[in-house]
């Protein structure tokens, strides 16, 4: 009898627990995590990086001072690790390995100069991963991602390495506002997707500053490009190069004085949109296809402003079915070029929204509608823009697209002597390269140099009044 009570009295217990455990939800108290201190040459709490990330517990941060740490770092657990500054914190491999190895997730690094490895930061199935601040120069490989997602770099300095970034099967990452200079190769992405690529600063590379293989659905936007570089062999070049890969976006870069602007090769569904193409030693904008391939690769390339190029926009090998409308072409050697093996592109977007602005066509509009043969003005010339036989643009623009110059410099609403003053103090400047008496408002024809041309077009307005 007395073990059936007891047995009772031990059932009534745990029902009771169990009622208090459902009533009140008990919380564990969450620690606050423990900022370590490292220094090489003075008083912390270790003098190694490693020791202190084996110390270390989840969530906890790792502050290192100034100095030298000739160390190959794994990072195999949640931290943060903050240099006292990029400058003077260094983590130096010995040519070989990876300076930095990350194989957890949620992992900060900040404020380091990370250096001479053949990895310098290794990202290997990691996610949330924040890069920034940190100086990433003389390693085979600047940052190499494989098989990692959500991570983020961000105002780093990446200079000097073999390859810059390198990504392969990777996703869903934002590379912004870094500094990507004096690299044999600029940034590779293969098999990656849904990248933004934005606001960084991509100058001297040799062979490419960003190239795709086999990588859709990436966004290249707000980027500067300039002066990368073929190699002394005369390979590549490519500011921008989209190699069979599909439905990316180059959208608003700023494409300046490289071997070559913008090449798709074998690639369908992009869009390259919004971007000045500038000064490019060969071509501006180049499609080309592959023999064995569809060929119905339907690009549009629309908005950009393509000037001062060799040739503006080329067109070679099977590279069919692109759209091509609202560009501006001043001043290329040759505007464009289209091979006798490619076909089926169209130069404009039909009526009434018009086709390109060339700048070495000047055709009265005088006419307008579809066949150009109504009577009045539709700021589209009447006669058509011709490449070759098999290419034409039916319906080329007057003005520059996005821009309907006035001769009104000033805006008073008259023309007057004052305008022509404003011209005549920027006579003879032009856009590329920037001259310090550069107005672009008097620059009535676009075609950014300030001479003879647009004086005619003020002195056919003077006395006008708006």
């Amino acid at each position: 009898m007395k073990r059936h009570v007891a047995l009772l009295g031990i059932m009534l217990t745990l029902l009771f627990m169990g009622i208090l455990s459902l009533t009140f939800k008990i919380q564990p108290v969450k620690a606050e995590p423990t900022t370590w201190i490292v220094n090489d040459d003075g008083p912390a709490d270790f003098s190694s990086i490693q020791e202190a990330i084996n110390a270390a517990s989840l969530g906890d941060i790792i502050y290192v001072y100034n100095g030298t740490y000739c160390e190959n770092v794994i990072v195999n657990k949640t931290i943060s690790l903050f240099g006292e500054s990029q400058e003077t914190t260094f983590i130096k491999g010995d040519g070989n390995g990876t300076v930095v190895d990350v194989v957890a997730n949620d992992v900060k690094i900040f404020g380091f100069t990370i250096q001479d490895g053949y990895y310098g930061i290794l990202l290997n199935v990691s996610s949330g991963i924040v890069i920034e601040t940190n100086t990433i120069t003389n390693n085979f490989f600047g940052v190499y991602a494989r098989y990692s997602s959500n991570n983020s770099l961000s105002a780093d300095r990446i200079i000097g390495n073999y390859y810059s970034i390198y990504l392969w099967y990777s996703e869903e990452s934002n590379i912004v506002s870094n500094t990507l200079i004096n690299n044999t190769h600029g940034m590779d992405m293969w098999f990656s997707s849904t990248i933004d690529i934005h606001d960084n600063f991509i100058v001297d590379n040799e062979h490419y500053g960003i190239y795709l293989y086999r990588s859709d659905s990436n966004f290249i936007s707000e980027n500067v490009f300039e002066n990368n570089h073929e190699d002394p062999f005369g390979f590549d070049g490519y500011a921008v190069w989209l190699d069979r890969s599909n439905g990316n976006k180059v959208d608003s870069n700023i494409v300046f004085k490289n071997t070559d602007g913008v090449f798709i090769y074998d690639s369908k569904d992009n869009i390259v949109r919004g971007n000045t193409i500038a000064t490019n030693q060969k071509r501006g904008v180049m499609l080309g296809g592959y023999l064995l391939s569809e060929h119905y690769y339907n690009n549009a390339i629309y908005g950009n402003t393509i000037l001062f190029n060799k040739i503006g926009i080329d067109l070679y090998q099977y590279a069919n079915h692109n759209k091509i409308y609202h560009n501006n072409f001043f001043n290329n050697e040759i505007q464009a070029y289209v091979d006798e093996f490619t076909s089926d592109n169209i130069w404009d977007n039909g009526y009434p929204f018009g086709g390109n602005y060339w700048s070495d066509h000047n055709p009265p509009d005088g006419y307008s509608g579809p066949y150009q043969n109504e009577t009045g003005r539709d700021k589209i010339g009447d006669m058509p823009y011709s490449i070759d036989g098999n290419n034409t643009d039916r319906y080329p623009l007057i003005y520059p697209y996005g821009r309907v110059p006035s001769s009104d410099l000033n805006g008073d609403g008259t023309v007057n002597i004052i305008d022509v003053i404003l011209l005549a103090n920027s006579f003879g400047s032009s856009r590329y390269p920037e001259h310090p008496n550069w107005n672009p408002d008097a620059d009535l024809n676009s075609d950014s140099i300030i001479n003879i041309f647009d004086a005619i077009l003020i002195a056919g307005d003077f006395g006008k009044t708006s």
